[in-house]
């Protein structure tokens, strides 16, 4: 039935079919779900699955009352029986999941993750998307990381509880190292909303592991197969890896630095940076009037133009990373507020003077009765803005 992907060790098969992939077990395996379908530890299932619910559909909308009864739909769906299943949804294509497998001696675990995040990202603690009572639950936004962990060996419930950790804890190493910014909060992703996990075990196998923590095998096993699966996914289902993530207007986004917010910032302080344009110009080949009327000729085609020309430049990057960095510890209390303060400032101006602005007029004055944040914020659009309209990079 279906494609076969991969036969494991023990003879578990994983095939593609329909529009999921299933792992079908060839003996007594203990599951640990995060499913409300047959979740929590079960040892009388024969499959599990993840499900592609939006394969042929604008969205994924329950076809059943309840997110339950949709995965049993799924199931027979698969052509499984639902009573010795356990299974998940999301809107990831299963054509571009990534099955990974890692080995030590005689121990395999295989990896089979899908990925996607653009639109589901969040941070632990962010603001709730909402409210479950008595059953009844909402549909499956796009944007959902599930993992399927298979190991080769018997382990009691306790070390399936700690592969579990493990692996979640994993999946968040994979979130922050791409610079997943929360949809909800200014705060780095560390997974999505809706996120679901499957460890398998192999209750007929001699080998029994009672420890999953990083400091065992398993557990540096479990960290590295899954981090990899993780962001491999992320990048096959929607291009999120190193180069899409090495911009400006990524790394900045979750603090609201986008090029709409950009270009209404510049247009709501124009004459401050006309101010600086034409202190800054040179007398002997342009005189002041001059120097205005080019400036205000900036309209939006060209200062996108040239914010993109900025946009993956290597120093812009590391810049911008290193400002959103300080905004994080200073949220987190690491820093103290004048030492913020201080070293965005500072860090700006060097940045600025390395681009080639030279002798410009820092013309940003922090209020002491507003949001040191939110200014800080401002701070970091006055900069991008004075980069991208200084005269010399717009070519006067």
């Amino acid at each position: 039935m279906g494609i076969l992907l991969k036969e494991l060790q023990n003879r578990d098969k994983i095939t593609r079919f329909y529009k999921g992939i299933i792992i079908s077990f060839n003996g007594k395996r203990r599951v640990l779900s995060t499913s409300v379908f047959n979740g929590g530890i079960r040892d009388d299932l024969s499959y599990a699955f993840n499900y592609n619910c939006m394969a042929d559909e604008r969205s994924c909308e329950l076809h059943e009352e309840s997110y339950e009864k949709e995965l049993a739909r799924n199931a027979r769906d698969l052509e499984i029986d639902e009573k010795v299943s356990t299974g998940l949804s999301t809107a990831a294509w299963m054509e571009r999941a990534s099955i990974r497998t890692v080995k030590y001696e005689d121990l395999e675990l295989t990896a089979v993750v899908t990925g996607g995040i653009d639109t589901n990202a969040v941070r632990v603690g962010d603001p709730a998307s909402y409210y479950e009572k008595n059953g009844e639950y909402f549909f499956i936004k796009p944007g959902t990381i599930n993992i399927m962990l298979h190991i080769n060996a018997a382990l009691p419930p306790g070390a399936m509880a700690r592969c579990l950790v493990t692996a979640t804890e994993a999946k968040t190493i994979a979130v922050e190292e791409l610079f997943i910014g929360s949809n909800y909060s200014v705060g780095l992703a560390t997974g999505s909303g809706t996120d679901g996990t499957i460890i398998i075990s192999d209750l007929e196998s001699k080998n029994v592991l009672t420890d999953a923590g990083e400091h065992s095998k398993l557990g540096e096993m479990i960290g590295n197969v899954v981090k990899d699966a993780v962001k491999e996914a992320l990048n096959k289902h929607t291009d999120c890896g190193a180069a899409r993530q090495h911009k400006l207007l990524v790394r900045t986004k979750r603090y609201g630095i986008t090029m709409g917010a950009l270009w209404e910032y510049y247009n709501e302080h124009k004459e401050l940076f006309l101010t600086n344009n034409s202190e800054n110009s040179s007398e002997s080949s342009r005189n002041d009037d001059a120097v205005k009327n080019r400036v205000k000729d900036i309209d939006i085609v060209n200062f996108e133009k040239v914010l993109n020309s900025y946009n993956g430049n290597s120093s812009v990057v590391i810049w911008s990373e290193s400002y959103v960095h300080i905004l994080d510890q200073m949220r987190w209390n690491m820093l103290e507020w004048a030492e913020g303060i201080r070293s965005t400032r500072n860090l700006s101006e060097f940045f600025l003077d390395y681009m080639g602005v030279k002798n410009h007029q820092w013309n940003f004055i922090l209020r002491k009765d507003e949001d040191t944040i939110k200014q800080l914020i401002e701070q970091l659009k006055y900069v991008i803005v004075v980069l991208v309209t200084n005269l010399d990079v717009f070519g006067m």
